[in-house]
Parts: structure tokens; sequence; C-alpha cells
């Protein structure tokens, strides 16, 4: 009887900006990662890979990408983290007719790849807990059923300190946890359905 190769777990994170999940949520799943997993930063920035690569220290790899057209096979994670990344979108920016400026990251792009990425049953974890460039709070009333995910919203301090427990955060995270008269903190968690 030939013996069964385990299969590997794909964690994806986009957007690590030096300070990979692995590190703030490490009390949980994320914490074992060198046991059976693979980690794959993308980031669409050069310098930001370059530093995550020096920084991390796992085996894993690093990618320059763009969460529009994600450089990865259909069907590969298991998890995808995006962590502050929708509130401190900076680039990509048009000017209109009018002379106002407008973010040309087209958000049904970037969910279309996500669900495209993750696998059957696999999580998207979306957070945003740091004080954003824009407000970005919309994401939790957005529909996600189109794309094949079913979602679960945690919104305000309370919410997010519960599900960063749950999924095994380091206690420095809460100290950034405070609602502020600007925006919300929330996490937004898509399941892929199966």
């Amino acid at each position: 009887m030939m013996e069964r190769i385990p299969e590997i777990k794909n964690i994806v994170e986009i957007g690590p900006e030096g300070n990979p999940v692995f590190h703030r949520f490490r009390n949980g799943e994320l914490g074992n990662l060198e046991e059976g997993s693979r980690y794959v930063a993308i980031d669409c920035e050069f310098g930001e890979i370059k530093k995550f690569s020096r920084y991390h220290g796992l085996e894993g790899y690093s990618i320059q990408g763009d969460m529009r057209n994600l450089p990865l096979p259909s069907n590969f994670a298991d998890q995808i983290w995006l962590m502050n990344v929708f509130g401190d979108f900076r680039n990509n920016l048009k000017v209109l007719p009018n002379g106002s400026l407008q973010y040309s990251l087209d958000i049904d792009d970037v969910f279309q790849e996500l669900a495209r990425v993750v696998k059957k049953n696999g999580t998207i974890h979306i957070g945003e807990i740091y004080p954003p460039i824009k407000e970005v709070s919309w994401l939790t009333d957005a529909d996600y059923s189109d794309f094949g995910l079913e979602k679960k919203v945690y919104f305000g301090t309370e919410k997010v300190k519960y599900y960063s427990e749950k999924i095994g955060a380091t206690k420095g995270i809460f100290d950034t946890l405070k609602n502020t008269r600007r925006y919300t903190q929330f996490f937004i968690e898509l399941k892929k359905k199966g």
C-alpha cells in the first residue's frame, strides 16, 4: 500500500508590508505555518516584497503582483489574508474629466480574482483595524454572493477583538483597537461555498 502524501496548506497574504499575519496571529493556526504549510506574500511594490523577504525568515514565496490579477493558479489558497489593504490603497489614481480624483481599483475584479484563487471551503480574511487613508466600511455592506462567497462581518472594537482572539491574535494587536469618529474597525470573513 502506498503512503498518502499529505496535502500542503497554502496561505496567501496580499500586502504584508513587512509584518506578516503569522506574526500578528501566531497564537492560532497561523503560528504553526512551518508544519506542512506554504506561505505566499504578494505585493504590487517590489520594495515591499524585498523588505518582506529579508524580514520573515520563513520558507515561503514573495511575489510581485496585483490583486486584480493574482499570479496564482485557480483553487490554490486555503486562506487569503488582506490586512489594512483596502484602506491603505494609495496608487492607481486617475483624474476624471471634472478634475476630481478616482481610485481605479475595480472591486468586482478584485473579488472575482480572490474567489478564483481560494479553494472551495477556503476562507478570505479582510481586516481593517488600523486608521486607514480612506474609509472602507462599505465593504461590510457589500454582497459577495455573486462571487460564490458567504460573508460574516465583525464590526466595531468588541467584535473585532472577539474575532481576533478566535483566530489567535497576539496581545500587541489589541493595543491599536479603538473606535474613532473617523472610522470603525472591522473583519470580514468570506467562505467559498463548497
